[in-house]
């Protein structure tokens, strides 16, 4: 499975009430273990043919045979520069991948138009969120910002910066200190080949499972067994969620007694998840809406990730830094956008259909196939909660043990 359906599958992998539990694991793989379709030495020549080398090791030495991960579009590779000695990770991008990625959309456009014709619409915008991800160099080369983006950004800053670089001068000055985003290389990049540096870490989804495993081994299960329960646990009302400044504490706890049981071994200390997530969040409401003053925050052109999926997060070395990769999809929001986009927050909180339909889309009667109904439930969906759309609790990703476990 290839093109579009292996990024919708990846997007339903973020969720665990869509599919039933058999398939929903092996979508959950497809964050970052896609199946292999380039071999090593296919990669390397397309790398040498994108770059117009004649001889790739000119460039790069110590080239890593299997690649350190697969995404919907391409493989990451690990390398070394033979100039400066740096170790390099390398996106290659498989061969025929965008036609056959535009062979499935046409296809679902069709079939919107004929079926569900008020969808139309929103699949033509999902093509125009993934065109510009077939053009590595939309995430290194200087891009031209939207109008209203070169209108609103201070002139103080460059107009003109690739996605990667748009990311690090947004969110680096103020969390640089928590979280880390690769350095894009020119010399390594074109359309179909991007270059950046390594970021040495794991999975931030394998290190807590890690984290897990003593406390499912103490109690005779796998780590997968012991999640459902405590999942289920969430969902039936047996066990509370927890706020994230108390998660915070537990964790700080935990990983004093660690340090005082197991001297010197750091790799397993309990993360503090909950001030992880709330971390997340408040980034990509940075990129997205306005800080609590009301003021443009940093990304003063509304420069947002637009695939922020689990299998784009890495816990580094050092244990507390998170590495941020994967900007293929950034989009840029204009200020009223992202003014309308608060207070339709704020209606769905407060329940009121009709102020959502009026910030949603503008008036409705404009729009032929429009279902009021309809759309409160999939902005509820998308931008609230669950039960709004399907009936069903939302349930908690990671239980929260391991933010105060040994």
């Amino acid at each position: 499975m290839r093109g579009f359906y292996l990024k919708a599958a990846q997007l339903v992998s973020t969720r665990d009430d869509f599919l039933p539990e058999v398939y929903l694991e092996w979508c959950r793989k497809l964050q970052d273990e896609v199946p292999m379709t380039l071999s090593s030495d296919e990669a390397r020549k397309v790398i040498a043919k994108e770059l117009k080398l004649e001889d790739l090791d000119a460039l790069l030495t110590d080239w890593v045979e299997e690649p350190i991960g697969t995404a919907s579009i391409g493989q990451v590779y690990q390398a070394r520069l033979r100039s400066t000695g740096e170790d390099v990770a390398i996106k290659v991008q498989v061969p025929n991948a965008e036609k056959m990625f535009r062979a499935d959309i046409s296809c679902l456009k069709m079939f919107t138009y004929l079926a569900i014709p008020w969808a139309f619409e929103q699949m033509k915008e999902i093509e125009k969120l993934f065109e510009a991800e077939f053009d590595y160099l939309e995430e290194f080369r200087p891009s031209i910002l939207p109008d209203f983006a070169r209108k609103e950004r201070s002139n103080k800053r460059r107009i003109t910066e690739g996605n990667l670089e748009a990311m690090r001068t947004n969110l680096l000055p103020k969390w640089g200190h928590r979280i880390y985003i690769p350095r894009p290389m020119k010399e390594l990049s074109s359309r179909h080949v991007l270059g950046m540096e390594l970021l040495k870490g794991e999975k931030f989804i394998s290190a807590v499972r890690r984290r897990l495993k003593p406390l499912a081994e103490r109690e005779g299960k796998t780590v997968e067994e012991y999640e459902q329960e405590q999942i289920e646990a969430l969902r039936s009302g047996r066990r509370k969620a927890e706020a994230a400044w108390w998660l915070r504490w537990k964790a700080l706890l935990g990983r004093w007694m660690h340090r005082v049981r197991h001297f010197g071994r750091r790799d397993l200390e309990p993360l503090d998840v909950g001030g992880i997530f709330e971390m997340l969040m408040q980034i990509h409401g940075q990129q997205i809406l306005l800080d609590t003053k009301m003021q443009l925050v940093v990304s003063a052109d509304g420069c947002f990730n637009a695939d922020p999926h689990p299998g784009n997060i890495l816990l580094l070395e050092d244990g507390t830094t998170l590495g941020l990769i994967d900007f293929g999809q950034v989009m840029y929001l204009p200020q009223d956008f992202r003014v309308k986009l608060a207070r339709l927050i704020v209606a769905l909180a407060e329940r009121q259909p009709e102020q959502v339909a009026r910030y949603e889309s503008g008036p409705p009667w404009l729009r032929k196939y429009y279902k009021q109904d309809v759309q409160y439930r999939l902005c509820s969906f998308w931008l609230d909660r669950d039960d709004e759309a399907t009936g069903l609790r939302g349930r908690g990703p990671i239980p929260v043990e391991v933010a105060g476990g040994s």
